[in-house]
C-alpha cells in the first residue's frame, strides 16, 4: 500500500471545490463544471480538504468515475480508509482503521458486493464478521461475474 504525501496530491490533483461537481448524462460523474457549460470529466487525481488543510481524501478518477485507489484520512492526517476502486465500486481489498492505528475493517468486495468482512472494536477483538455471500446476493454476483467478468 503506497500512499501519496499530500504535497504530491495537491500538485497533480483536483480539487472537489468552486466549479467541479457531479455531472454527466446520470450526474455520477465528477467533471470540471457543469456538461452543458464545457465541463469535462475529471481524469487523475481528485480530492478534498477540511477546514484544517489536511486531506480528507484523494481517489483516482477515469472519465469522471472514481478508478484506482482511493486514500481517506481523518482530520488528524492519519490514514481512515484504503482502498482500490473500479467503475465506482471498491474492487478487492477495503481497509478501515481507528484514528489509534487499529484496524476497525477488513472487506473483501466483488462487483459491488461485500463477499467477506470482519469489524474489529478498538481492542482488536472481532465483532461481526461476513464469511460468504448471503444466499439473496449471490444471484446478483453471478449476473455481474457474467456481464463484468
Amino acid at each position: 500500500m503506497e500512499i501519496l504525501s499530500s504535497s504530491e496530491v495537491i500538485s497533480k490533483g483536483v480539487e472537489f471545490i468552486g466549479e467541479v461537481c457531479f455531472s454527466g448524462e446520470y450526474g455520477e460523474q465528477v467533471y470540471t463544471k457543469e456538461d452543458y457549460e464545457g465541463g469535462v470529466p475529471i481524469e487523475g487525481i481528485l480530492y478534498e480538504k477540511y477546514e484544517n488543510g489536511n486531506l480528507a481524501y484523494y481517489a483516482f478518477y477515469h472519465e469522471g468515475i472514481p478508478q484506482g485507489q482511493r486514500v481517506r484520512f481523518y482530520p488528524s492526517g492519519r490514514v481512515k480508509s484504503y482502498c482500490i476502486m473500479d467503475a465506482g465500486t471498491v474492487d478487492g481489498y477495503y481497509t478501515e482503521w481507528y484514528e489509534n492505528g487499529n484496524i476497525k475493517c477488513t472487506k473483501y468486495c466483488k462487483y459491488g458486493l461485500t463477499i467477506q468482512m470482519k469489524e474489529y472494536d478498538i481492542q482488536g477483538n472481532i465483532a461481526a464478521e461476513k464469511k460468504e455471500l448471503k444466499d439473496s446476493e449471490k444471484s446478483i454476483f453471478e449476473k455481474r461475474k457474467r456481464l463484468y467478468g
